[in-house]
Order: structure tokens, then C-alpha cells, then sequence
């Protein structure tokens, strides 16, 4: 009996030992993974001025879109264009047989002379038979049969000389010229054709290219900061045109106008606002009918906090991103706003604000918890948003300033 109390007693010493052993290591084992700082990288939060815009999408069109067509019924003899042409105002595009108009005219010239021959044959009868009518010796009602032939051949010259006005405009419509500059498209009638006058097919179309139209739509929400902006400020439009082969950070994808139009109501159907801009083109880089971005600049955030764009998390609570201080991660929950290039404006809500200069983490959030021990591994510099004016630099059609210009813009400033 005595034999088997000492062995269980054995037995549960050993226990106790290796229970003992066992959460020993396990401490060691947790105080290893508190101190072992995760590998992060950062950025720096930083504060500027930025725009403050409303990101659109449209299509760009002509100011003056002209189908030409024929006003006379006739042979097309000859096009005076190629397709794709630029041409300018009064150019001539195509002839029309005018013969056939010529002849009219013609005609027309020689009844002229006819019935003013007539006219003033008539003319002498009514002025030698006035006298006589005076006197009775004539009948009054013949005298006023002569005055109503002299009238109706006076009627017949103005009829004549009307005819042949008439003819000579559709004479001049035998050579078609272009109403607008432009850029002509596609020729839709060849040399040889009869074409009939205004009802005939389209023989080309004409499009203006420069400046052009931008027509695009914002959410009715935007209303009224729309409206708040016009009210201060003619509103700046920058149009993004995805261009193959050109990338975002390099000249040629940007364009600067102004906005110019905004629609009197809102659609019910769409819930939005159709605006449009124009558009200075002259390089002619851009065309009617191309889909381009739309920027619409309302102000300027005057010295906006900003993060690196990758930084901002979404979780349960909302967005969120890590500061880190004092080598450790402080979770901070923001509101983001706008993105500019590869920051975004954020406001900082609840305890503890983000300043000017924090590191901030850009990759590993994943593995992060509030005061984890980090370890930077590389502090990641990313591409500032543009000063004062949206993206200056990209802008392409921006107007140069003559030396002039500048000059008396410079002492205007120094008298103010």
C-alpha cells in the first residue's frame, strides 16, 4: 500500500514540474512575439493647397457641324478637296453644272429688254394722251385703259429683273463653298452625279475643330457647390484624354478651358446636371467625338493635410491608417477626401491628430495592431501634388504670356 502512495505522488510531482516547464516556455514564447517588430514601409504626410474639384466623364464635339448640300438641281462637275482636308470659310468644295442657269439668265435678259421697249412705248402713249384727256378729246375711259397697260408693263420689268436676281443666286449656287473653317470628313457624292436641289443626299460634312465643346454631366447633389463657385469664380475645366503611349506624369494628356454653359434643370431621369466647356485645340491634338476625362476645378484647398494614397485602409469602423511614433503603430480613423495623384486630403476624427512630417505606413497594415512594435524598411517617396494650378504642368494648351503681357502684369503688381 505504502508502495503505490509513493508512486503516485511521484507522479504528480513530475506533473506540476512539467506544468510548470510548459508555461514557462509558453511566456517566453509570447514575450518573443510582443517585442518582435513587424516590417513596414512608409510615407510622410504632408500639407499643401489642392483643387478642389468634380470628376466627370464626356465627349468632346464641334462648335459648327455643317452637312453641305446642293441648292441647285444639276451634274456635279468637280470636288476641289480631299477628304480630311482642312479648309476655311468661302473655299470652294465642289461645282455644279451652271450652264443650264446661264441660259436662264440669258433669256431672262432679253425678255427684259423686250418689255422695256414695250414699257416705254407705252409710257409715250400715256404721257402724249394726258393732254388730250384734259381737254375731252379723248375718252377718260380710254386714257385709263393706257394707264393700266403702262402699269402692267412696269409690273412686267420688275417681274423680269426679280427672275432674274433669283436665277443669278441659284447661278452662284452652282459653286458650293464651305460655310465654316473646319476639317472636312468623308466626300458622300462623287463628280458625274445629278444631285437635287436641297432634298439631295449630303455631299460632305464639316466640322469645326478648334476650340471645341466638352460636354459632360455632374450628380444633382453637386448643385449647389457648383452654383456656391459660379458665384466667385469663372470655374476652370481641365479634360484627361487617354492617349496610347502617353502616361499620366507626362505632357499631352491634359487640357485646360473654361466652363461656359449649365443646363436649366436637372434630369429626372438620369438624376444629373449637363454642363459644357470650350475647349482651346490649337495644335488640333484633340477631335470631335473623343471620350475624355473631366475635371471640374470649384477652388482650392488652402493648406490640406495629405497622406499617401495607399495608406488609407477600410475596416468595420470606417477608414483608417498607422502613424507610427516612437517605432510603434498609432491607429488613427480619418475621413478621406479627394485624390491627388498619389496622395489623398484626409480629416483625422476622434483622439490624437496626424501632423506635418508623421511617418506614415504605406505597406504591411495587415499585420498591425495599435502600439505593435514596427521596424521601417524603407521610407517610400511618392510623387507630390501639383502646386496652386490643377496639374500645370501636364496642361498643353495653356496660352503663352508675351514678354509684354508679362511685363505689365509685373508693374501692375508692384503698384498695388
Amino acid at each position: 500500500m505504502g508502495y503505490y502512495l509513493k508512486q503516485v505522488y511521484l507522479l504528480i510531482v513530475f506533473l506540476t514540474l512539467l506544468l510548470f516547464v510548459g508555461c514557462s516556455k509558453q511566456k517566453n514564447e509570447n514575450k518573443g512575439k510582443k517585442d518582435f517588430a513587424r516590417p513596414v514601409q512608409a510615407g510622410e504626410a504632408i500639407q499643401q493647397s489642392v483643387p478642389n474639384f468634380i470628376e466627370s466623364f464626356g465627349y468632346l464635339n464641334a462648335i459648327n457641324n455643317v452637312d453641305i448640300k446642293s441648292q441647285v438641281t444639276g451634274e456635279i462637275e468637280k470636288c476641289f478637296f480631299k477628304e480630311g482636308q482642312e479648309v476655311k470659310k468661302g473655299e470652294t468644295l465642289f461645282t455644279i453644272d451652271s450652264r443650264v442657269y446661264q441660259a436662264k439668265i440669258n433669256e431672262l435678259e432679253a425678255q427684259l429688254k423686250s418689255d422695256l421697249t414695250d414699257l416705254k412705248n407705252k409710257q409715250y402713249i400715256v404721257d402724249q394722251d394726258k393732254k388730250l384727256a384734259k381737254t375731252g378729246a379723248i375718252p377718260q375711259q380710254d386714257f385709263v385703259k393706257f394707264m393700266t397697260a403702262l402699269e402692267m408693263s412696269q409690273a412686267a420689268v420688275e417681274l423680269d429683273k426679280a427672275t432674274i436676281v433669283q436665277n443669278e443666286i441659284n447661278l452662284e449656287y452652282c459653286t458650293i463653298t464651305s460655310p465654316i473653317d473646319g476639317i472636312t470628313g468623308k466626300r458622300q457624292v462623287d463628280p458625274g452625279n445629278i444631285v437635287t436641289a436641297n432634298t439631295g443626299p449630303t455631299l460632305v460634312n464639316i466640322k469645326s475643330v478648334n476650340p471645341l465643346y466638352v460636354d459632360f454631366t455632374i450628380p444633382e447633389k453637386n448643385l449647389f457647390r457648383l452654383k456656391d463657385a459660379m458665384s466667385k469664380n469663372r470655374l476652370k475645366v481641365i479634360v484627361k484624354v487617354e492617349e496610347f503611349g502617353v502616361q499620366e506624369d507626362k505632357k499631352g494628356a491634359l487640357y485646360e478651358g473654361t466652363l461656359e454653359f449649365v443646363n436649366n434643370e436637372v434630369s429626372n431621369q438620369t438624376g444629373t446636371i449637363f454642363l459644357r466647356a470650350l475647349i482651346p485645340n490649337g495644335d488640333q491634338r484633340l477631335w470631335p467625338g473623343q471620350f475624355v476625362r473631366v475635371y471640374l476645378v470649384l477652388n482650392e484647398y488652402q493648406n490640406a493635410l495629405l497622406v499617401p494614397y495607399i495608406a488609407v485602409q477600410q475596416g468595420l469602423k470606417g477608414y483608417y491608417l498607422f502613424a507610427i511614433k516612437k517605432n510603434k503603430a498609432i491607429l488613427h480613423y480619418v475621413i478621406p477626401g479627394q485624390r491627388h495623384d498619389d496622395y489623398i486630403v484626409i480629416t483625422t476624427k476622434g483622439k490624437g491628430d496626424i501632423k506635418v512630417g508623421d511617418k506614415i505606413v504605406t505597406v504591411g497594415q495587415m499585420g498591425l495592431a495599435p502600439n505593435v512594435p514596427v521596424n521601417i524598411l524603407d521610407n517610400k517617396k511618392f510623387i507630390r501634388p501639383p502646386k496652386e494650378q490643377f496639374y500645370e504642368n501636364r496642361i498643353v494648351n495653356k496660352k503663352k504670356v508675351s514678354s509684354i503681357d508679362y511685363k505689365a502684369k509685373k508693374q501692375q503688381k508692384s503698384k498695388q
